[in-house]
């Protein structure tokens, strides 16, 4: 269940199904990357956040507030939809995480793009 949203995403949007995508989530080990001058240890699909902030961006901006209702399992989409994505990303992720937020790594994505 807890790959659900991702998987129907690609089924939807993309005619597509991935055997494997839990692996994309949890394979890779960890690495080390540096953020706001601190070298951190984190999971590696943190380090793709990093690398793809920009993309990320741009895809909560112009993707449907219905698309993204339904992906999100909310009823509202704010204004400020990549603020409220960064807020549910750190709800998310906070057990994974120890010395930054998934919010920090992917802003320090965008700073560093």
């Amino acid at each position: 269940m807890k790959y659900e949203r991702p998987a129907a995403y690609l089924i939807m949007e993309y005619n597509t199904v991935s055997a494997s995508l839990r692996d994309i989530f949890t394979a890779g080990g960890q690495v080390s990357i540096s953020v706001n001058g601190m070298d951190v240890p984190v999971p590696k699909v943190f380090f793709h956040l990093m690398e793809k902030a920009k993309d990320i961006e741009s895809l909560v901006k112009k993707l449907s507030e219905e698309k993204l209702k339904y992906y999100w399992r909310t009823e509202h989409i704010k204004t400020h939809r990549v603020e409220q994505w960064k807020q549910m990303v750190d709800y998310h992720t906070s057990s994974q995480l120890d010395k930054v937020s998934a919010s920090d790594i992917y802003e320090w994505g965008l700073r560093n793009a």
